[in-house]
C-alpha cells in the first residue's frame, strides 16, 4: 500500500501532467500582484540561511591524451577565420523559421481568389447563444437613401443574409457579387461564417444596439492588402536576412578583431624576446595587459575568469623572473608524460623562456575562449578554429545521461550604474512552459569586485538535485534571476541593519535547440529587466537585447559530456487494428 501511495505521488508531480500554463494568473490578487508568488522569490526570502552547494565534478569524459596537452603552435589571429557564409545560417532555430515562412508563402499565390482576398475579416470570437435569439440588422445599400432594416436569427449564415438582401429585398442579381462590411470600419464578413461568429455582433448584442452593415459590390472593393505577382516573384528569392530585423547593436567585425589580436601577439613576442640573451631579465608585462584589456573592451567589456587567472599568473611569473638571474634558470631533461614503456622527454635549455612562453599560451587560450563565447552570443562574421575538438564527434541520447543538472555561474559583467547594492545573489530555476521543475537553487551572496572592469564573481555550481539530464523535457529552459541585497545602517539602540532585497533582472537559456541538441559550454546571457515576465515564452534569442552594448550580461557554463547529446526522437504510435 505504501508503494502504491508513493507511485501515486510521483505521478501527480509529473511535469507532463495536464497543467494550465496561465494558472499563476488566477491566483488571488494579494499573491498574483507580488513577487512572493514567484517560487524563485519564495526561495530567496527564506529565513533559514542556505549554504551554497558543494563543488561537483565536471562531467567530462574526454580522455586527455598527450596530443591534447601539447601547446598550440599558432597565433591568435590564425585561429579566427572570416565567415563567408551568413552567420544567421548557423542558428537552427532561425533556419527552421525561414524554411517555414518560405514554404507558407509559396502555398498562397496571388492568383488564388480564395486565399488572396486582400480584405481584413472582422475578428471572430467563440460564443454561444440561446436557440432562437434574434438580432436587428441595419444594412446601408448603394443608391438607397434609407437603409434596410430587418431581423435575423443570430445563428444565420452570412451567405443567407446576403441572399435575403440581394435577391429578396433588392432584386439586384447574384449574392456572390456582394459582400457585407462593418459600418465605419474596414472590416468585412466572410460568406462562409455565421453572424454569431463575429466579435462585432457580440458587442452589439451586449450593448443592445443594431448590427449596422454596408452592402458593397465586389468590383468596387479596395484591396490594398492583396498579394501581387511581384510579391510571388520576390518571395522566390527570399533570404533569411529579409525576415530578420537589424540587430540593435552592430557586433564587431573580423577586420577590427584582427587588428587587436595582431597587437596582442606583437606584445607577447616582445616579452619573449626580452628574455633572450644577457644575464638580466627585465620583463615589462604592461603592454600585454593593455592589449588584453583592449580586446576585452572590444568584446563588450567582458573579462572572464580564465583571462583574470591568466593575467595574474603572467604578472606573477614576470615579477619572479625579473628578480632571478638568467644563469639560474637552466634545467636539464624533464619527463612531461608517460605512456606505457615510453616517456615523453623535453630538453629545456632555458627555463625562463619556456615559462614565459607557457604563460603567453595561457593568455592565448583565455582570449580565444572569450572570442568563442562572444561569437555564440552575437551574430558575427567570423568563427573560431577549435584545435582541440576531434574531427568525428560521437552522439548519444539525453536519456542516457544520468547526471544531475549542473550550471556553473561565473561572473555578472557590466553592472548598471544604478546598481549600488552590497551583495548580489543568483537564483536558478528550471521551467517547462510556465511550470517550475524542481526547486530553486541559490548561489552565495557575493559583493562586487574590480579587475579590468567592475563585476560580480560568483564562480559557483548550481546543483539541481533530483533533476537529471535524462528527465529534462524537450522545451525545458533555465532561468537565472539576479537579486541585489543592501544592508541599511544600524540605528542607535538597534540590534543591527536590515537587509533589503530587490530583483534586478533575469537571464534564460533553452537546454535544447531546434534540432534537439543539448547546449554545452560557456555562454553570455543577456540580463532582461523584471518587467519582462520570465515565465512566458521561450528563452530570448541572443543578440536581441535593445541595449546590447551596455546591458548587464551573465556568464554561465553548462557541463560538457564528451559527445553531442541529442533529445530522443519521438516514436510515432502505430495504429492498432
Amino acid at each position: 500500500e505504501d508503494t502504491a501511495m508513493r507511485e501515486d505521488d510521483s505521478e501527480s508531480s509529473s511535469m507532463y501532467n495536464p497543467y494550465d500554463p496561465f494558472d499563476y494568473l488566477y491566483s488571488p490578487p494579494s499573491l498574483a500582484g507580488s513577487q512572493a508568488s514567484d517560487p524563485i522569490y519564495a526561495a530567496v526570502v527564506k529565513a533559514s540561511p542556505l549554504s551554497p552547494p558543494p563543488l561537483p565534478p565536471r562531467n567530462n569524459s574526454i580522455k586527455h591524451t598527450p596530443e591534447r596537452k601539447s601547446y598550440r603552435q599558432s597565433k591568435l589571429y590564425d585561429n579566427v577565420l572570416e565567415e563567408r557564409q551568413k552567420p544567421t545560417l548557423h542558428d537552427p532555430d532561425l533556419v527552421a523559421f525561414y524554411t517555414m515562412v518560405k514554404a507558407l508563402r509559396g502555398e498562397f499565390v496571388h492568383s488564388d481568389p480564395y486565399t488572396n482576398v486582400g480584405l481584413v475579416i472582422s475578428p471572430l470570437i467563440e460564443s454561444s447563444y440561446l436557440q432562437g435569439t434574434s438580432v436587428k440588422l441595419t444594412v446601408h445599400c448603394p443608391d438607397k437613401d434609407a437603409p434596410l432594416s430587418f431581423t435575423s436569427d443570430v445563428s444565420c449564415s452570412v451567405e443567407l443574409v446576403l441572399e435575403n438582401i440581394v435577391c429578396g429585398l433588392l432584386d439586384a442579381g447574384s449574392a456572390t457579387d456582394y459582400v457585407l462590411k462593418v459600418w465605419g470600419l474596414a472590416e468585412y464578413l466572410s460568406s462562409h461564417t455565421h453572424l454569431s461568429d463575429y466579435e462585432y455582433v457580440h458587442q452589439c448584442i451586449k450593448l443592445e444596439q443594431d448590427i449596422r452593415l454596408v452592402l458593397v459590390h465586389v468590383d468596387s472593393l479596395p484591396r490594398p492588402l492583396a498579394r501581387t505577382a511581384q510579391d510571388d516573384e520576390r518571395d522566390k528569392d527570399l533570404t533569411l536576412e529579409d525576415l530578420l530585423p537589424k540587430e540593435p547593436v552592430q557586433p564587431i567585425s573580423y577586420e577590427t578583431l584582427q587588428i587587436l589580436l595582431e597587437t596582442l601577439e606583437r606584445e607577447m613576442d616582445r616579452v619573449e624576446a626580452s628574455i633572450q640573451g644577457g644575464s638580466e631579465v627585465n620583463i615589462q608585462p604592461r603592454g600585454v595587459m593593455q592589449a588584453v584589456k583592449a580586446v576585452c573592451a572590444l568584446l563588450g567589456s567582458v573579462e572572464t575568469l580564465d583571462i583574470t587567472t591568466a593575467l595574474d599568473s603572467f604578472n606573477r611569473v614576470s615579477a619572479q623572473l625579473s628578480q632571478t638571474p638568467q644563469e639560474d634558470t637552466w634545467k636539464g631533461p624533464e619527463i612531461v608524460d608517460e605512456d606505457g614503456d615510453y616517456s615523453v622527454v623535453v630538453f629545456r635549455g632555458d627555463l625562463a623562456k619556456e615559462t614565459i612562453s607557457n604563460q603567453c599560451e595561457r593568455i592565448r587560450d583565455a582570449v580565444q575562449g572569450l572570442i568563442h563565447t562572444y561569437a555564440t552570443a552575437f551574430r558575427v562574421d567570423f568563427q573560431i578554429k577549435d584545435l582541440s575538438t576531434p574531427t568525428n564527434v560521437s552522439s548519444k541520447l539525453s536519456s542516457e545521461v544520468l547526471d544531475t543538472v549542473l550550471v556553473h555561474v561565473e561572473c555578472l559583467h557590466r553592472l548598471s550604474a544604478g546598481w549600488t547594492h552590497d551583495t548580489y545573489l543568483i537564483a536558478g530555476q528550471l521551467y517547462h512552459g510556465t511550470r517550475p521543475v524542481g526547486h530553486p537553487v541559490l548561489s552565495k551572496p557575493t559583493p562586487p569586485s574590480r579587475s579590468l572592469y567592475n563585476r560580480v564573481i560568483f564562480d559557483c555550481w548550481l546543483n539541481f538535485e533530483g533533476t537529471s539530464v535524462c528527465e529534462l523535457p524537450r522545451e525545458c529552459r533555465l532561468v537565472l534571476v539576479v537579486y541585489g541585497r543592501s544592508v541599511t545602517p544600524a540605528t542607535e539602540g538597534g540590534e543591527g541593519g536590515e537587509v533589503t532585497q530587490v530583483e534586478l533582472g533575469w537571464s534564460a537559456v533553452q537546454f535544447f535547440n531546434y534540432d534537439g541538441v543539448l547546449v554545452q559550454g560557456t555562454s553570455l546571457l543577456s540580463v532582461w529587466p523584471p518587467g519582462a515576465d520570465k515565465r512566458l515564452g521561450p528563452a530570448p534569442a541572443s543578440g536581441t537585447q535593445p541595449h546590447g552594448d551596455t546591458h548587464p550580461v551573465l556568464g554561465v557554463e553548462l557541463p560538457e559530456y564528451g559527445s553531442r547529446v541529442v533529445f530522443p526522437p519521438l516514436i510515432k504510435e502505430l495504429d492498432q487494428e
